[in-house]
């Protein structure tokens, strides 16, 4: 089997010694990861090379990387290394955005599932999806910011940071209890928000508990399962786990977080760069477009609005 791109040391493709059936199996892989464009792994002996590293992916030495350099007498196919699937995500999952603008524009979105997906738009005026188009449902209420749960729970916030909450036919004052300048739902039982001077509070049913000691958040979001996490004025990423906030992967930065559940997490940074949470680590997936906002829900919807307030929908595989 003759290689084009592969050098073998041990097993030179040319010499007519014969690889076994896993070894070219490996071989095929490795050189369909070339056609799709992914170079050799970032091996010592070719740190000289002029090469892209793909983030979330290892930078060091990969050994069980498909696009390792070499193939050995102990090499064999035993399916693709974290590392591997993270840069095919990376680089071929993008593209799939739909644009829904024809429909209307929006400054805002929420996504609490498929048959819940709210938003708003610069003139401060709360839409809800039918599955077609968007209905206006300014009700009693102005919004610049609203939240949708997977359970149906909409809660949003006013231009005055006055907190509402939707009835089903209109919505409902919550502010005397306190003014939040963004709030998010995972579920009517499950609802954080955080005021103008960045201090968090969790609503208890009947009035907003302060969470600040434990930190400051900018924006925070919930998932339905209950999944906290948050962004900090410094765009440091933060995750709640029970009694205080935990770092995620320092040296990251998101202007915005939305969480749909534990294994919904997606992000934008002030580039407006696009990302997703994988493996426990973020994944960039901007390359055909970007978002200034997204959000995401537990059963895998995933929207956002660009810096011109288009509207676009995702369709993911992973």
């Amino acid at each position: 089997m003759k290689s084009e791109f592969l050098e073998v040391p041990y097993i030179n493709s040319n010499s007519g010694v014969s690889l076994t059936t896993t070894q070219m199996q490996w071989v095929m892989v490795h050189e369909l990861g070339h056609k799709l464009g992914f170079r050799h792994m970032n091996a010592p002996w070719e740190s000289g090379s002029s090469r892209t590293h793909i983030p979330a992916t290892l930078y060091e030495y990969d050994n069980s990387s498909v696009m390792h350099p070499y193939v050995t007498s102990s090499t064999s196919w035993n399916g693709f290394s974290d590392s591997d699937i993270r840069a095919a995500i990376s680089l071929y999952t993008d593209g799939t955005w739909t644009n829904i603008t024809p429909l209307g524009r929006l400054m805002q979105i929420s996504v609490g599932s498929a048959s819940n997906i709210w938003g708003v738009n610069s003139s401060y005026i709360p839409y809800q999806w039918n599955g077609s188009d968007w209905v206006n449902r300014a009700v009693g209420g102005a919004l610049k910011q609203v939240s949708a749960a997977a359970d149906g729970a909409v809660w949003g916030t006013g231009p005055d940071d006055r907190i509402y909450r939707w009835s089903g036919s209109s919505w409902t004052n919550i502010t005397p209890l306190g003014r939040l300048k963004q709030v998010s739902v995972g579920n009517q039982n499950t609802i954080w928000g955080v005021n103008s001077g960045n201090m968090i509070y969790r609503w208890n049913g009947s009035d907003w508990q302060l969470i600040t000691p434990a930190g400051r958040l900018k924006q925070i979001s919930v998932g339905s399962d209950g999944t906290v996490w948050g962004t900090n004025p410094y765009d440091q990423i933060y995750r709640w786990n029970g009694s205080d906030w935990a770092l995620v992967a320092p040296g990251s930065a998101l202007k915005e977080v939305s969480v749909g559940d534990a294994n919904h997490i997606w992000g934008v940074n002030s580039q407006n760069q696009i990302f997703r949470w994988y493996q426990n680590a973020w994944v960039n997936i901007t390359l055909l477009g970007a978002l200034k906002q997204i959000s995401s829900s537990s059963d895998g919807q995933v929207w956002g609005v660009n810096a011109s307030d288009m509207i676009y929908r995702g369709a993911f595989n992973f």
